[in-house]
């Protein structure tokens, strides 16, 4: 009976098996292959464009035929899942969905058809109007309105949102409105930008290209940024903007049979790119699959898609991945459980012992682990350290040197050292030795040691040490050793060195500017006096000599004073915009006679050379002091250069020099270089001080340098000296380059008419001597003189004055009322009145920064009666 139900069984299952394949078979002939496609244009337009494909797979696949199923967005998840579809071709980031989804299989890559070209990767474009002048970058498009196809559409949307991304830039913050199709179609975006609906787009590249084929747009109206991160290739016929991806990919779907997907790819990569399946689909047919990780890259970066839980780890995450393991942790943790219990139970005494045990061996480990940890740190700082830490015992031995002691000190090997008194390496003076015993004493009775030295490295490269000495004590609070740390302060002394030199340069000029100012007064009273006398001195010859020596002494102690002023930077200026090249050809005739015939004359001049804004007579001045100083260097014969050049300075070449303000750009250099005996560094610490020389009694006044010195820093420049003892002198200046809004001063045209006059003036000086010259000299033109010593009664005078005063001759640096604030009161009441001041300093009354103020009428002190009178002429003359 059994046998018998068994052999009908059997005869079932072949019917139905038999019957199953004819069914099979069947299908497979009579029912279509369906290839579901993303009808992104639409779905007439996805089967005009696709249909031929069908048809070109059923023709070259026999029992085969081959349908187009257009799919939206909405579409394509669902008839993957209901299996209404045997084979996908949609875009990249659909297909990595789909892969990880429904386990998607890639089997040929669209070759898309740029023009005549065909490429396997397609790219994106950021666009906007050409015209739109105010964006050209993607910075620009902050605050802007854009538009894209869909959110989730890789060439519509999210491969301009990485290339966004990596710039910093948040298109849902930083734009003023992003917006998205409805139509979910590449050309509306083209046609939003072009007709103002958004200022900017993107899209594919291949929809500018084939719209412009279409006549739909013309490219030159558009601008795309080229702005990437991606590979460095042309998109053609226009720059992309974007990293390149792969095209959409045809994939077999997880039911669909392995043999005819092969059959599927094998057919669709023969396909010719003139064949009219491929001319209806717009490309140039298929290659192999590519690798689509750059998609994936992608997405990841964007964290949409199925990696926008990227990083998130949830319990649910655990549970379904590891929960083998946190079964088999549960069971054990029970089974351990239990065997706890039962050793409790069995051995409490046992456990107690172990617990104790346990607890010691615990202190211990991070008694240790804590003390490694400190050693460490301890071993980082002193490796991380740029200062000399040394360990000594307590006899002062070195035990230990950090090795970047080691490189400041030079020592190449410290073994030879160790065990050896410390101070042994101190080359240094006695009493730089003295003072690191004593701080190693100190140090030795629980203090602190410190004492700087000069002291050179073994290879005797000279360096000053700052060193602190410090005890290391013991657990039983005795010292053990000593912790030596040296820091190399070496520039803080050269910059101190300097600091200090420019102080003393400052406090003297103060001063030589002060005695220059008060002699200005003298030597105008007695040059002019001296002058009033010879014009009356006729007859008398032995008389007149004794005068005239007498102006010649007043006339060379002027000299010496307006070098003091240079010196000071009190000297009035009048700067021009000038070409020092043509300043130094004018005086080469002149410079050659200064110096002996054995001395070369040489010059290098940079042939496009800077101008500079300086006073032209103080130039020349420059360059003869510094001409002069050469030749008298080189008593032998030598050579002497002159050099000019542009320079570029900033703000490391002036701090390495002690200049602590910013002070950095252009700047035209102006070098003399000679051969010479060379200084010592005690000469060159002194060299720009008035009345320092080194050479005899009689040869010069030393203020040669010191003038030089006043000038180059008046106008603003800069100079240093480079020297050593029998290598001969370079002087290096450096001026400030003119900038564009710097004109030129014009020189006023001499006066030459007559000099006397009947006009009323008011003379305002508080030096008695000075301001009975200015009135003798006048009154000997014939003006009619009023006089006052200040301010105050210079009003009065004016008051009681019936008639007019024509002029106000007035000193500028007056106590109580200066000389501007008496002009301007006077002319409030005496509009006609003209005003000449009178200074041999400066004052910020009338000039700004030593350079005389426009349209002030000056005349410098010491002067001559006939100086003046030609000024007072000068200057009642001039048109309003």
């Amino acid at each position: 009976m059994i046998k018998r139900l068994v052999i009908k069984f059997q005869i079932m299952i072949t019917i139905f098996l038999f019957t199953l394949l004819i069914t099979g078979s069947s299908w497979g002939e009579e029912n279509p292959v369906k290839i579901g496609v993303l009808a992104k244009r639409g779905a007439d337009q996805c089967l005009k464009n696709w249909s031929p494909t069908a048809e070109y797979l059923s023709a070259r696949i026999p029992g085969k035929t081959f349908v187009i199923i257009p799919l939206d967005h909405k579409q394509i998840y669902p008839s993957i899942e209901n299996g209404e579809v045997d084979f996908i071709l949609t875009n990249s980031n659909f297909y990595v969905e789909l892969e990880h989804l429904y386990e998607a299989n890639r089997i040929a890559t669209l070759k898309n058809r740029y023009l005549d070209s065909f490429y396997s990767k397609y790219w994106g474009v950021i666009f906007w109007k050409a015209d739109r002048k105010d964006m050209r970058q993607l910075n620009d498009l902050k605050g802007k309105t854009f538009m894209a196809t869909e959110e989730h559409s890789l060439g519509g949307w999210l491969m301009a949102w990485r290339e966004f991304k990596e710039r910093g830039i948040d298109p849902y913050r930083d734009f003023k409105d992003l917006k998205f199709t409805e139509t979910g179609i590449q050309d509306d975006v083209v046609y939003a930008v072009r007709d103002g609906k958004a200022d900017a787009g993107t899209a594919r590249a291949d929809t500018l290209i084939r719209m412009h084929a279409e006549g739909k747009i013309d490219l030159k109206n558009f601008y795309v940024v080229h702005e990437h991160g991606g590979e460095d290739v042309d998109c053609p016929p226009l720059p992309h903007s974007t990293r390149g991806y792969p095209e959409w990919p045809m994939a077999k779907l997880k039911h669909t049979p392995d043999e005819l997907a092969e059959k599927v790819a094998i057919v669709l990569v023969e396909m010719p790119a003139d064949s009219p399946a491929a001319i209806a689909a717009e490309c140039g047919g298929w290659t192999i699959p590519m690798n689509y990780q750059s998609v994936h890259e992608c997405l990841k970066y964007l964290k949409v898609g199925y990696y926008k839980d990227l990083g998130k780890i949830t319990i649910a995450d655990v549970v379904r991945n590891y929960w083998r393991w946190i079964l088999l942790a549960v069971v054990l943790f029970l089974i351990m459980t239990g065997f706890s219990i039962a050793i409790i139970i069995l051995n409490r005494n046992i456990k107690a012992s172990y617990e104790k045990l346990k607890i010691e061996v615990n202190e211990r480990i991070k008694t240790e682990e804590a003390l490694r940890k400190s050693e460490e740190f301890n071993k980082r700082i002193i490796e991380n350290s740029t200062d000399c830490i040394t360990i000594l015992d307590l006899n002062g031995r070195l035990e230990f040197m950090s090795e970047s002691g080691q490189k400041l000190m030079e020592i190449e090997d410290i073994s030879p050292y160790l065990n050896q008194p410390w101070v042994d390496l101190l080359t240094c003076s006695d009493d730089s030795y003295k003072a690191a015993l004593e701080a190693i004493s100190k140090a030795e009775e629980r203090g602190t040691g410190h004492f700087s030295a000069y002291c050179p490295t073994v290879k005797g490269i000279p360096k000053w040490w700052d060193t602190i000495i410090t005890p290391i004590m013991g657990k039983d609070g005795k010292v053990e050793r000593l912790l030596s740390v040296s820091r190399d302060i070496t520039g803080h002394k050269r910059l101190e060195a300097q600091f200090f030199q420019a102080q003393k340069m400052e406090a003297i000029g103060t001063l030589a500017g002060g005695i220059a100012h008060d002699f200005n007064n003298l030597l105008t009273a007695i040059i002019g006096n001296a002058q009033l006398v010879l014009m009356d001195v006729i007859k008398d010859e032995s008389l007149r000599e004794e005068i005239e020596e007498i102006k010649k002494a007043g006339e060379k102690a002027a000299s010496l004073t307006r070098q003091l002023l240079a010196f000071s930077r009190k000297q009035i200026i009048k700067p021009e915009v000038l070409d020092l090249n043509e300043e130094i050809h004018e005086t080469e005739k002149m410079l050659k006679r200064m110096i002996k015939e054995d001395i070369e004359f040489l010059l290098v001049l940079e042939p496009d050379l800077w101008k500079v804004y300086t006073d032209p007579g103080q130039i020349n001045q420059v360059v003869m002091n510094l001409v002069v100083n050469a030749s008298d260097a080189m008593p032998r014969g030598g050579k002497l250069t002159i050099e000019t050049a542009n320079m570029e300075l900033d703000d490391t070449y002036f701090r390495n020099r002690g200049v602590v303000e910013s002070v950095s750009g252009p700047y035209v250099m102006l070098a003399v270089t000679d051969n010479g005996t060379g200084m010592d560094k005690e000469t060159l610490s002194r060299i720009f001080d008035p009345f320092f020389t080194t050479k005899g009694i009689g040869s010069g006044t030393g203020l040669g340098l010191s003038t030089v010195y006043g000038i180059v820093k008046q106008n603003k420049g800069y100079v240093w000296v480079y020297s050593e003892p029998g290598k001969g002198t370079t002087f290096k200046v450096y001026f400030p380059k003119a900038t564009e809004d710097v004109t030129a001063g014009k020189e006023q045209e001499k006066f030459a008419g007559e000099i006397s006059g009947s006009e009323t003036v008011l003379i305002v000086e508080d030096n008695d001597g000075l301001r009975n010259l200015a009135k003798n000299a006048l009154r000997k033109y014939g003006y009619e003189i009023l006089e006052a010593e200040n301010g105050e009664k210079a009003l009065n005078v004016s008051e009681t004055h019936n008639g007019r005063v024509h002029l106000l001759l007035t000193d500028v640096v007056m106590p109580g009322m200066s000389g501007t604030d008496l002009a301007e009161k006077l002319q409030s009441i005496r509009p006609e009145t003209r005003v000449i001041y009178m200074s041999g300093y400066t004052d910020n009354a009338i000039v700004n920064h030593g350079i005389l103020r426009k349209g002030i009428n000056f005349i410098e002190k010491p002067f001559l009666p006939e100086s003046l009178g030609r000024k007072v002429r000068e200057v009642l003359d001039a048109e309003n």
